[in-house]
């Protein structure tokens, strides 16, 4: 038994690492190539590629072809959903420092949007973007750009808290959250607009004594959008009077 186990630890011990180390494919997509597509809040100033911390930011890539790696880089545990076609497949899960991750493999043929979204919160930290790599003979298309806009200010519920556990009474885990199967998600994926997420487990819109409420954590310098979506305080059980504050509060923040 004690050989069995030792075998299956070494199998995966090797799955996750293969992760990281995906095979090279010959041909690189910059991350300022205008074929990229980019949704949510990214920081475009370093030079060697954007870095985001809110949930679902996310780059994705129109092309006619087999295979498609991502580089990216970050802490241990942030973890990716891959949508391909607006249809989640496969999760990349980061190790320390710089990988190579296979994105998508096998492709049918012809055309298919691949997309990269982030699962995490905000808290678990900062992951770079570095590009894309394709395989040889593959065209990549121009992306589709939406045509409207929809940000959504909210709590653990936007943020995906728990959407993959087995059961509600679980605690919080990176391995269960998914921004990308949150309503706010879901939503803008079939509405085919684009998609700009600031949420936080437990946040507050007004001070409650212990949190830094949403308004601190949260500056608002992005494009104007189409529709914006409050959603925040979900969680909390506070008197009536601060529930009507923080309403209050939300109908200021348009």
């Amino acid at each position: 038994m004690k050989a069995l186990q030792t075998c299956v630890l070494m199998i995966s011990l090797v799955v996750r690492a293969a992760g990281a180390d995906a095979a090279v494919l010959p041909i690189a997509i910059m991350p300022g190539d205008a074929h990229v597509g980019y949704s949510g809040r990214w920081d475009a100033h370093e030079s060697d590629g954007p870095r985001c911390a809110w949930p679902a930011c996310s780059i994705r890539l129109h092309l006619r072809g087999t295979a498609l790696n991502v580089l990216l880089s970050g802490g241990r545990e942030l973890a990716f959903q891959v949508l391909v076609d607006g249809v989640p497949t496969t999760t990349i899960t980061l190790a320390d420092g710089q990988g190579i991750y296979a994105a998508a493999t096998q492709l049918t043929p012809g055309e298919h949007t691949v997309e990269v979204m982030r699962r995490n919160e905000a808290f678990q930290g900062i992951a770079q973007f570095k590009g894309f790599q394709v395989a040889a003979g593959t065209t990549v298309l121009p992306i589709d750009k939406p045509t409207r806009r929809i940000e959504f200010i909210g709590d653990s519920i936007t943020c995906g808290y728990g959407d993959e556990a087995p059961s509600q009474n679980e605690h919080f885990s990176p391995r269960t959250a998914n921004a990308a199967l949150a309503w706010g998600a879901v939503a803008a994926r079939l509405l085919k607009a684009d998609l700009m997420v600031e949420a936080w487990s437990g946040i507050w819109l007004m001070d409650n004594g212990h949190d830094q409420p949403m308004p601190k954590r949260w500056g608002r310098t992005l494009p104007p959008v189409d529709l914006l979506c409050l959603d925040a305080g979900c969680g909390g059980h506070q008197p009536r009077d601060q529930r009507r504050q923080q309403a209050d509060r939300g109908s200021r923040l348009g």
